[in-house]
């Protein structure tokens, strides 16, 4: 019965960059979609890259 007495921590619930004022503010959009998902498919195609070759170095 020693954890009578005891408090439990609080849990912090903040995750960072969250900015309670600004939760509800309108959405921002891309003026042209179809530009940014390319850049976005050239990112993860570079990644993808990366990640196979660190892979084939840890198992090989």
């Amino acid at each position: 019965m020693s954890g009578l007495n005891e408090q439990k921590p609080q849990v912090n619930r903040n995750i960072p960059g969250m900015n309670r004022r600004e939760r509800f503010v309108e959405v921002q959009h891309a003026e042209n979609a179809g530009e940014t998902v390319k850049r976005i498919v050239n990112y993860f195609t570079h990644e993808k890259k990366l990640v196979i070759g660190m892979l084939a170095v840890v198992v090989f």
